[in-house]
């Protein structure tokens, strides 16, 4: 009764949805907002609109600090948070970011509604869509499947955003910079894992075993130990 609108969002389970960076900025307002746990129910939505005179919404698309409002608690939170990005960085970390990715972004933006997670997807068809356009072979003009271009929201708050700022600024630096690149990618795939969107988990396994490879590059190899076999057994002495 104290919303304005009714949120809702599509998950695999409630654990799911509870973990859900797009649920994370309606918990933090303290919004009350629907699990839609069935396939069907992603259908279903999409062809209602209202209910008893409140918008139903889905949380993919929605941002709580537009459609509710800032309330005073907001505001301590947001002065708590004293790490972000500047709007100068914001931009220049979204050039950086539209570049590396220009083959997979439609545009990239620094958001506001997102607290724990470094990015989401928005304003994306729904996963079920996609997957039924992909199964009836629903074709572009020049026959082959269209290539998705996806519209990337960052959090201008979150340590791996700031630290992607840092290496964007390290042009003449090779490895800082393909660092990024990696980076970069894994950040949109993570945002696509979220989102249910991407096809082919298998996709990224060399990327993950890359980055921790890296996060491990500067921990020491284990001390060599002798093999058992490799021992001289002394004789134990026997009693009289």
């Amino acid at each position: 009764e104290n919303q304005s609108n009714v949120y809702y969002l599509q998950t695999p389970s409630r654990d799911a949805g509870l973990m859900s960076p797009y649920y994370e900025a309606f918990k933090a307002k303290g919004l009350e907002v629907m699990f839609m746990t069935h396939p069907a129910d992603q259908i279903v939505m999409t062809h209602l609109d209202m209910y008893k005179k409140h918008k139903l919404v889905s949380c993919e698309s929605s941002d709580p600090a537009e459609a509710e409002g800032k309330n005073q608690e907001d505001e301590q939170l947001e002065n708590l948070m004293k790490k972000e990005l500047t709007t100068e960085q914001g931009n220049q970390l979204v050039d950086y970011l539209q570049r590396t990715l220009q083959t997979r972004v439609q545009s990239v933006k620094v958001s506001t509604r997102l607290t724990s997670s470094p990015g989401i997807i928005t304003d994306h068809e729904q996963a079920s869509m996609q997957k039924f356009m992909k199964q009836h072979g629903i074709l572009n003009q020049q026959g082959e499947q269209e290539a998705t271009k996806y519209h990337l929201q960052v959090n201008g708050k979150h340590e791996i955003v700031r630290k992607l700022y840092t290496i964007s600024c390290t042009q003449h630096d090779e490895k800082s910079q393909a660092l990024g690149k990696v980076v970069a990618e894994q950040l949109l795939d993570n945002a696509l894992i979220s989102a249910n969107l991407l096809e082919d988990p298998r996709s990224i396994l060399a990327r993950v075993t890359n980055l921790m490879e890296e996060a491990l590059s500067t921990t020491s190899e284990p001390i060599s130990i002798e093999k058992e076999e490799d021992k001289v057994l002394e004789p134990k002495a026997m009693n009289a």
